[in-house]
């Protein structure tokens, strides 16, 4: 713990900050203690990252509502997946507290017989997506975006959007098969009418089946839909998978990830209207 020195915790809270060094670096995070820079509103006990985010940890043994504020306030306008979470003792933290913390989306994690327990989420305080009410979609959607929806109640926002965009894409493949079938829907290779394999189509990525939805013989709307969804979802989808925790796929995808949302859902809801 040489490396680990504290100047600005008191004496009775260093077994408890150094416990929080040990959580984070468990969990991944790169942590640095009392950290300084221009910009900060004020010291923090450390600052933990990993990947794209980073968590402003505050050790306290009062609850310091001012601070936590200023901090809520520099993580919203940052720009980045920047968090606040809150480490205090047992029993420090009342019910209109954790309502506070709850409120402004930051995270708690108490210390219990010396063991350091997780009690609210934290989240990323510089991204706010607002989806439509899940509760006005029908029953189909509602069941295909329902853990979709918990993803990003939790600000896991980049595991719902992965999710929404494979259930996108398994939802068309679905769609085209059904009116393959009836010959309502026809494709086209080299100008000349074909039927694609089910099991084909089933393992087809997002950039082929744009390709097959292009191909339809008479799009009707909702194919037409389907195939504009899927093109504007591709280049996000495809650096998100290929190109994970790159500083240029988070900021673009940060940006973008809002909208994207609302052209999944159109177009599910356009699959089962």
């Amino acid at each position: 713990m040489a490396k680990h020195v504290f100047q600005t915790v008191p004496d009775e809270l260093l077994p408890l900050a150094r416990n929080a060094i040990t959580y984070f670096e468990a969990t991944g995070h790169k942590v640095r203690v009392e950290p300084t820079e221009i910009s900060h509103p004020s010291a923090a006990t450390m600052i933990a990252t990993r990947h794209q985010t980073t968590l402003i940890v505050i050790v306290e043994k009062n609850f310091a509502r001012q601070k936590i504020e200023a901090w809520v306030a520099y993580c919203a306008s940052s720009g980045r997946d920047t968090r606040v979470v809150l480490v205090t003792p047992d029993n420090i933290v009342t019910h209109d507290d954790r309502e506070f913390l709850r409120e402004r989306r930051v995270g708690h994690i108490c210390d219990k017989a010396a063991q350091l327990v997780e009690e609210l989420p934290h989240a990323d305080l510089a991204l706010r997506v607002v989806l439509p009410a899940l509760q006005n979609e029908c029953v189909k959607v509602r069941r295909l975006l329902g853990s979709t929806y918990d993803h990003f109640d939790r600000s896991h926002w980049r595991e719902g959007f992965d999710e929404a965009c494979s259930t996108l894409e398994q939802e068309s493949r679905k769609y085209f098969a059904k009116w393959q079938k009836t010959g309502r829907i026809v494709p086209l290779r080299k100008g000349k009418p074909y039927q694609i394999k089910l099991r084909k189509l089933n393992k087809l990525p997002i950039g082929p089946l744009i390709d097959l939805f292009a191909s339809i013989q008479s799009k009707n709307t909702t194919d037409s839909v389907i195939e504009k969804a899927l093109t504007q979802i591709k280049k996000d989808r495809n650096d998100a998978i290929h190109r994970k925790n790159q500083p240029k796929t988070e900021a673009t995808l940060r940006k973008n990830v809002g909208r994207h949302m609302y052209t999944i859902i159109a177009a599910l809801r356009a699959i089962h209207k």
